[in-house]
């Protein structure tokens, strides 16, 4: 069993001037897996960690966009991706990676990378951001409930993964995703302001951390639109 920082881990198995494409190799992890299946998430955040390792000496060090295509179902074992550059411009950097598993590629990724720095002072202060509250108003955290107060309780049975992390969706928004809310569309009003998800999440290995090639992992375990629907609504949908 590994914590998701180990479960990343990859290493460089050629060079550069070798050919085409660096290949970097690994194996699947079979704790992050849905059911007997890895995580989509999980092996996305594969591709994007050769593609940081591929670029970490570079002028374009940070994911900015990624495109995946899910070909076949990876499997718990052994695999190769293949890293290879398209265009090196001034402010980006395109990149292909494939993953490939017992010579078969399974998932290919199209990245962007570029820098994503935090603005100088003189920008930050013209555009007029600031980390103090401009107002009385505004909330100091992005959801209602207060991280200390949240409870965990989001983990899907089928999830193995499920002791490395912790997730706690805010209450608060889950509310509004009930038939009786006003949110709902009704007789008077164009219509509803759809569904919404919100939740705290955190690894709990104390040597995990949230760094940029677990963001593909945070955003497939977000919550489905349907599975917000409550139960009445989910006739027809291929869900319980």
């Amino acid at each position: 069993m590994a914590p998701f920082n180990q479960a990343v881990n990859i290493k460089s198995a050629s060079r550069e001037e070798e050919g085409e494409y660096r290949i970097y190799t690994g194996t699947v992890d079979p704790d992050w897996v849905v059911g007997a299946i890895p995580n989509g998430g999980y092996i996305l955040a594969l591709l994007v960690e050769a593609c940081i390792q591929h670029q970490s000496k570079t002028s374009h060090p940070d994911p900015i966009h990624v495109t995946a295509h899910y070909l076949r179902s990876s499997q718990p074992s052994e695999f190769e991706i293949r890293v290879r550059i398209l265009r090196a411009g001034r402010s980006f950097t395109n990149l292909t990676a494939d993953l490939y598993q017992q010579g078969t590629v399974t998932v290919s990724t199209q990245q962007i990378f570029g820098v994503n720095s935090t603005p100088s002072d003189g920008y930050t202060q013209s555009r007029g951001f600031t980390l103090t509250p401009p107002s009385s108003y505004a909330r100091r955290i992005p959801l209602y409930t207060h991280p200390s107060t949240a409870v965990p309780q989001f983990a899907r049975d089928v999830w193995k993964f499920k002791p490395y992390i912790s997730l706690s969706p805010d209450p608060v928004i889950f509310e509004k995703n009930a038939s009786n809310h006003p949110n709902r569309t009704n007789a008077s009003t164009i219509g509803g302001t759809g569904l919404e998800w919100g939740a705290w999440f955190s690894f709990r290995d104390k040597g995990d951390e949230i760094t940029k090639n677990s963001l593909p992992f945070l955003v497939d375990i977000f919550a489905g639109l349907p599975y917000l629907m409550p139960r009445s609504e989910r006739p027809g949908l291929g869900i319980r």
